[in-house]
């Protein structure tokens, strides 16, 4: 099957399952919003164009785009604008392309996100459990890492102090931003410049829920 087979099929398959849930396509990417998440769903063709992947992507609006300094239109946004990043496997896997010349690929990748591709989104559905449920001690183990996948221990402690910070939870927002001064290294420049605002303004009392 041609790439150009490959990715018709998927867009009429997929694409159908992702409207059906509230997904809006935009080429080969879908977004959907349902506050404070915005959800991403995008395909993405291998360099010697034989294969691709499907990445998940799940952001809260009230973080930042990773690397950017002005605002992405949410119609535009993709996986690569997320703070949370995933990409689509089978079970027991963290990483799967579907060849293109493989005539089961279509099907398999629909089966695949059927078990777990909503599921991905689903998880952070009690916000702002189960993040809140995570403790220092447990930053670096399989909940955390399993929650947050394909990121730096420094970027998830970013990520919980920021979320404590946006709660008003001054406590918790101090203690994960000292913690993140602690773990992050001389290279971990942004982060640390964050850190720093967030304890500025939490221990000024600026950061107090009105």
């Amino acid at each position: 099957m041609s790439r150009t087979e490959f990715v018709k099929r998927i867009q009429e398959r997929l694409g159908t399952v992702l409207s059906d849930t509230g997904f809006v396509r935009r080429r080969l990417r879908w977004v959907r919003v349902r506050e404070p998440f915005i959800d991403c769903v995008d395909l993405q063709t291998r360099s010697d164009n034989a294969a691709c992947c499907l990445n998940l992507g799940e952001h809260l609006s009230f973080l930042p785009i990773p690397g950017l300094s002005t605002p992405v239109d949410i119609k535009k946004m993709s996986s690569a604008h997320c703070e949370i990043t995933s990409r689509l496997a089978p079970a027991g896997e963290t990483d799967h392309w579907w060849e293109f010349e493989d005539p089961s690929a279509v099907e398999g990748l629909l089966v695949c996100f059927e078990k777990t591709g909503e599921t991905f989104f689903r998880q952070y559905d009690d916000f702002p459990r189960p993040f809140v449920d995570i403790k220092i001690s447990e930053i670096e183990g399989k909940s955390a890492v399993d929650l947050m996948p394909m990121m730096t221990t420094v970027r998830r402690i970013l990520l919980l102090a920021r979320l404590y910070d946006h709660l008003g939870d001054s406590p918790n927002a101090i203690k994960w931003a000292e913690f993140g001064m602690q773990k992050a290294g001389r290279m971990a420049v942004g982060p640390k410049v964050a850190f720093r605002e967030i304890l500025r303004k939490h221990q000024s009392g600026e950061g107090r829920p009105t």
